[in-house]
């Protein structure tokens, strides 16, 4: 009696098991840490763009916020100048706030600071 085909029969069963098990497992899920660090990313980005352009008229800031930030509160500091952009939306959770030095036209110390209600 040959046993070529119980070993055949018996190695594609648990392949296929295998097979089954990996395609049924459950999938991780996304994780909010990605989420903020996404949202810390582009902070970050829009303070560099901020700090090369030194534009910091309220309507250009503010417009900059709303089109990097949809949906969301938060306050500017610049030069001396607090704005505060405010949504519709409801109560806020956390609050996100990230600070870039860097050195004027006049080289004197400056600092542009964003904060974002999450």
């Amino acid at each position: 009696m040959k046993n070529d085909g119980f070993y055949f029969s018996l190695d594609a069963a648990l392949s296929l098991a295998l097979i089954t098990i990996i395609f049924l497992a459950p999938t991780q899920q996304a994780d909010n840490s990605m989420k903020d660090l996404l949202l810390q990313q582009k902070m970050h980005d829009l303070l560099i763009v901020w700090a090369r352009q030194r534009d910091f008229s309220k309507q250009e800031l503010k417009s900059d916020f709303e089109f990097v930030f949809p949906n969301k509160s938060g306050a500017i500091t610049a030069n001396g100048q607090e704005i505060e952009v405010q949504t519709q939306f409801g109560q806020t959770r956390n609050k996100i706030t990230e600070t870039i030095n860097y050195v004027g036209d006049d080289l004197r110390f400056k600092q542009i600071r964003l904060t974002i209600f999450d």
